[in-house]
């Protein structure tokens, strides 16, 4: 009875570790071009680090815009003045309560506006003339209302570098938004590389595997021939090195398996002990360019990092003008008008504003050497002349990209086509081989030879398309087609 107690209870406990062994199995994910081009702009931390860049130049507008807000500020204070006074006219104190409100605000065209108000409570005690009394002691109050406008006429005059200055920092995030827009292709051009670069090695691998069966098959067939006398023993040595040198092969591609996961994992940001699949699906069809002016043009019109330098030129050009303008004279015209009135009582006084003073005026403000201005033209101008540098150099750049990238595809191409017809060829030399060893017209040598030969040639063959691939996928990077 406790033996078969003992039973049931293993059982039991064998049948729970299987149950939790299977429910915490390594999670697995199958990669498809899609779920890495996917992943590698959702979840990739360098793609999201653009994304913030992003997020802080296009603020760099609402900056430059913030000038135009509307200004709101306020003051109160009271002042009890109680110090000695040179003459009794003065009185023995003065007591002053005084607040003010204003807002002002600069419109796109350089006008600054402003309107306040302000109240003044004035009293003071025993003022007097031989010891008559001025004025009873009772306070006096003195509203004011002032309307202010102010345009600049000639350095900025009527907003121009205002508005110079807000295209300058837009054409500057237009940039940095297609310099980023750049890198995330290449991004995602080296995580699809990657992709493809793990889809033709699980292929290589399966081909592998094949070979090291047809190995083990045929060192099955030599150590039967062997023990029937019909064999020499140094065919059979051939036969188990030839499994080994298989083998090694295999585990060269296993490691290069891991490596290559490690990268794309690290790229598409997955976890580590997540087990990831490659798509059994073969790549498209991939077409083979003709060369002309049209796809450098294209490529010019398309490649993110071309139109960027073009906005930094485009940006230059703006900085240029408002640099010359800085060189002139501030000029500005203003004027304001107030209105005030001043009574015992405080709503005498606001009822009566009627009492005007009206003000009309030029400024006029120039540095006699000008030299910031004047170094700030020059600045711009070095600074217009590098930018138009770095475009033409970037053109240059592209069109011998383009030329080498158009001529590596068709070379890669012509090496893929001649692979698979030399791979085809290596597989039916070995397949006739077999069939006279068979017949006892061939030696162990010759097939364990022919099966190298095959083995080298699947390599060669999956290099080859590797690479086709790599270069069809450089291509679309190179001729802005990578979107």
């Amino acid at each position: 009875m406790n033996v078969l107690f003992i039973m049931i209870t293993i059982g039991f406990c064998m049948n729970g570790y299987d149950v939790f062994a299977k429910g915490h199995a390594a999670p697995s994910m199958t990669l498809t071009p899609q779920i890495v081009t996917d992943r590698i702009l959702k979840e990739n931390l360098s793609v999201k680090a653009m994304s913030q860049d992003e997020i802080i130049s296009s603020h760099a507008i609402t900056i430059v815009k913030s000038k135009f807000d509307t200004m709101l500020s306020g003051s109160v204070w009271h002042q009890m003045d109680n110090s000695q006074k040179t003459s009794p006219l003065f009185g023995s104190r003065t007591d002053n309560t005084a607040w003010s409100l204003s807002a002002s605000k600069q419109l796109i065209y350089g006008t600054s506006l402003g309107v306040s108000f302000s109240s003044l409570r004035q009293r003071v005690y025993d003022a007097n003339v031989n010891g008559m009394a001025l004025s009873p002691d009772n306070a006096i109050y003195e509203p004011g209302l002032e309307f202010s406008i102010v345009q600049p006429l000639l350095n900025n005059g009527f907003g121009y570098m205002d508005r110079r200055n807000i295209q300058s920092v837009k054409k500057n995030h237009q940039s940095n938004q297609l310099e980023i827009t750049y890198e995330k292709q290449r991004m995602r051009y080296n995580a699809l590389k990657l992709y493809w670069q793990l889809y033709f090695l699980s292929r290589h691998i399966e081909v592998q595997e094949k070979a090291i069966v047809f190995a083990n098959e045929f060192l099955h067939t030599m150590t039967r021939k062997y023990n029937l006398g019909a064999e020499e023993k140094t065919d059979l040595l051939n036969a188990k090195v030839n499994v080994s040198q298989r083998e090694q092969e295999m585990l060269n591609l296993k490691n290069t398996q891991q490596l290559l996961e490690q990268k794309i994992k690290h790229l598409l940001t997955i976890d580590y002990d997540v087990h990831i699949r490659i798509s059994p699906k073969q790549p498209n069809k991939i077409d083979i360019p003709v060369f002309n002016s049209s796809i450098i043009a294209n490529a010019l019109n398309q490649r993110s990092d071309y139109l960027s330098l073009k906005e930094i030129v485009a940006k230059q050009n703006i900085d240029i003008v408002m640099a010359k303008n800085s060189k002139y004279p501030r000029i500005d015209l203003s004027t304001s008008l107030a209105l005030n009135d001043i009574e015992d009582s405080y709503y005498k006084a606001l009822g009566g504003l009627s009492h005007v003073d009206w003000q009309i005026g030029l400024s006029v403000q120039f540095p006699l050497e000008n030299t910031h201005a004047r170094a700030k033209y020059k600045q711009s101008k070095a600074q217009q002349a590098k930018a138009l540098y770095a475009l033409k150099m970037r053109e240059n750049e592209i069109e011998n990209q383009i030329k080498r990238s158009v001529q590596l595809l068709k070379n890669n191409h012509m090496l893929y086509e001649e692979r698979l017809s030399f791979l085809s060829m290596q597989k039916n030399k070995l397949a006739l081989e077999m069939k006279k060893y068979r017949l006892g017209r061939s030696s162990a040598y010759m097939i364990i030879q022919y099966q190298s030969d095959c083995v080298l040639a699947d390599k060669l063959y999956f290099d080859a398309w590797s690479n086709l691939l790599s270069a069809s996928l450089e291509y679309k990077l190179l001729s802005g087609m990578m979107k």
